[in-house]
């Protein structure tokens, strides 16, 4: 924290800061159920891409519950080796262009808006089980190599125009995007999955489906 000389922490911050360098998660909903914990959004951009903390933070990585992110999360071309978990937090707008991830999970969590334009992900990208995005989520020609995870999140506009998903994608039952979804142009090696979703508009244009598209259930 002495990186932030005209910044206060909180008691919070500073434990979450503690808590990363032994390489545990940090579960804020469970601490304090009854109110909601603020942390600095440059704080979690620092300890994201730190060359200190990359060496510190073991192979969990950095896993939190439960917090507000105070400001707009910049990790534009961000190369980040570990996992990153954020679990029924609030968060105001993301910018992960071009970034380059292990895995990110944020099921249960809010956003503004999510720009995932030309990011990579090595591994999986969860944004679901009452993930929620207020605004347009971009993830045109974003690469992911393991599954797509959007089942049961909330969502206005979906641009995945373009994405590459090595295994399967998952829009189904309790999906929802009450504006438009764009996969135009998608190479998804597995199954798309949007069986039980709910859509306004879906754009399947070109897109290449490696095996079965699943549109039963109750979709609509």
């Amino acid at each position: 924290l002495e990186r932030f000389p005209d910044e206060r922490f909180g008691k919070a911050e500073k434990l979450l800061f503690e808590a990363i360098r032994q390489g545990k998660s940090v579960n804020f909903d469970k601490a304090t159920p009854k109110r909601i914990i603020d942390i600095k959004a440059s704080l979690l951009e620092w300890l994201c891409t730190s060359s200190e903390v990359k060496e510190k933070v073991k192979s969990k990585g950095i896993s939190i519950s439960g917090i507000r992110v105070k400001g707009n999360l910049n990790l534009k071309n961000a190369h980040i080796p570990f996992p990153l978990q954020f679990h029924n937090s609030i968060f105001d707008n993301i910018n992960l262009q071009r970034s380059h991830l292990l895995s990110l999970d944020m099921r249960g969590s809010t956003v503004q808006s999510f720009d995932g334009w030309r990011m990579n992900v090595n591994r999986s990208l969860l944004l679901c089980l009452g993930f929620k995005a207020k605004k347009t989520v971009r993830l045109m020609e974003a690469r992911i190599g393991g599954h797509l995870n959007l089942h049961a999140g909330e969502f206005t506009i979906l641009n995945m125009n373009k994405i590459r998903v090595k295994f399967n994608a998952y829009l189904r039952k309790g999906f929802i995007a009450s504006e438009s979804v764009n996969l135009k142009g998608a190479k998804i090696g597995g199954q798309l999955d949007c069986s039980g979703a709910t859509f306004t508009t879906l754009n399947l244009q070109n897109a290449d489906i490696g095996e079965s598209l699943f549109l039963n259930n109750g979709f609509s």
